[in-house]
């Protein structure tokens, strides 16, 4: 129900040109003129790629989010439709794209950032990357900024974390190339003489000079971290799946290498403490947490292995002890079986914690639905699907309760089945 999908349904073709299409002479003919073409149908640039990476749900609203985009506000209906409501601005103020990965924080506030490769955007924002919080008991965004001197690269700031104090973000070894339009492949490519570095944010900041770079000492990249905290003495811990040299071409059944990495950070001197690779042999990426920004037990990531069929599937999901600083135990999938990303759900009322996954079988054509325990890794059932549930990127638990929520905030009632049932998974 994006506007993209209505312009094209409209039109009964396809008009906007993909990144994809921009190679040669051609692309470079397309870029030019396909710029001209958007703007003759939407008037805001930050609407226009497809909504469909990650979902949020937020102060009972349901967003689809894209990280060249603003968020797209849908209604879930009882029967599961959806109803396009509109981009979100929160207030007008967004004048950025918001990245698919925003988080709520424990006081309830989302926090957000994005990068942009749009030059008009960077040069009237000063920046190609943009930070902000949305405070919950004001109601409104409380700070927005650049977090950095302007540069002349594009960095690949997919995702951002938190901890108690802080807001985390990053500036990787993966660049915008345009070369990429003459040579093929993706246009991020790794330039290893540039080193990772984190962008540390007291919450409470108002402006780039509160922004605490510290150089990691070498070139990296993160896209799905596990988790961060802070000690008692002050210290920044960051767990986070790590690819030394990231390939972001998607077409190709290659697969990077990310290993779980523990980064050590002490934001008074700006300088990195530790960085101790926790497992050398287990490919890992995609993460979950049942809380993020506190020091607890236990994360989840899943397996990349070369069985799977490229970047995306998965041959099963790892149980990380961030107490212990090890593995605590690797699920695997049966033989002819990929997952997608593994999702946490917490029961509120007793701390339990499981992991719910989308699989499938090639053997049978058969799409499955399991749950296992979170601490043990147990397998607890396996739910034969009614139809086929494509992996897609993220996915998203939405308890009962926020259901209801949302539900009331559009003036719908629940359907039978929702009230009956402790919990609804959306993904």
């Amino acid at each position: 129900p994006s506007l993209r999908f209505t312009i094209e349904k409209e039109l009964g073709e396809e008009y906007f040109v993909n990144l994809g299409e921009f190679k040669g002479v051609t692309g470079l003919i397309k870029a030019i003129i396909g710029y001209n073409l958007v703007r003759e149908k939407v008037a805001n640039l930050m609407t226009v790629s497809c909504p469909n990476t990650s979902c949020l749900m937020y102060n009972h609203k349901f967003y689809c989010l894209n990280e060249a985009n603003i968020p797209f506000e849908c209604q879930l209906l009882p029967d599961g439709r959806l109803l396009p409501v509109g981009y979100e601005t929160f207030g007008d103020v967004l004048d950025f794209p918001m990245s698919a990965h925003p988080k709520i924080d424990a006081n309830g506030d989302l926090l957000f950032h994005s990068y942009t490769t749009n030059v008009e955007i960077i040069e009237e924002q000063g920046g190609s990357m943009k930070v902000g919080r949305y405070c919950s008991k004001e109601g409104k965004v409380a700070s927005y900024f650049v977090p950095m001197e302007k540069t002349d690269y594009v960095s690949f700031a997919h995702n951002l974390i938190f901890t108690e104090n802080y807001s985390i973000i990053w500036d990787c070894s993966v660049h915008f190339d345009t070369a990429a339009m003459f040579d093929g492949g993706s246009y991020f490519r790794t330039k290893l003489d540039h080193n990772l570095r984190f962008g540390v944010i007291p919450k409470d900041a108002s402006s780039k000079e509160e922004t605490i770079w510290i150089d990691t000492g070498g070139p990296g990249a993160i896209v799905h971290p596990l988790n961060s905290w802070e000690e008692e003495d002050g210290t920044i811990v960051i767990w986070t799946p790590f690819c030394e040299d990231l390939d972001l071409t998607m077409n190709t059944e290659e697969i990077n290498t990310f290993l779980m990495t523990e980064y050590r950070l002490d934001p008074n001197t700006g300088k990195v403490i530790d960085k101790q690779i926790i497992d050398h042999n287990m490919n890992v990426e995609f993460s979950a947490v049942p809380t993020m920004g506190r020091k607890i037990q236990y994360g989840y990531t899943a397996i990349q292995c070369k069985s799977t069929p490229g970047e995306g599937c998965f041959a099963g999901f790892c149980i990380w002890d961030m107490l212990e600083r090890k593995l605590h135990k690797a699920i695997y999938y049966q033989d002819g079986e990929v997952g997608g990303e593994p999702m946490v759900l917490k029961d509120k009322a007793t701390d339990m914690v499981y992991i719910g996954i989308y699989t499938y079988n090639f053997e049978e054509e058969q799409t499955y639905f399991l749950l296992f325990d979170g601490n043990n890794g147990d397998l607890i059932t396996r739910l034969k699907m009614p139809y086929r549930v494509p992996f897609g990127f993220h996915g998203l638990w939405v308890t009962k309760e926020e259901l209801s929520g949302h539900f009331s905030h559009h003036g719908e009632k629940e359907s039978a089945s929702v009230t009956a049932s402790k919990e609804i998974s959306y993904v």
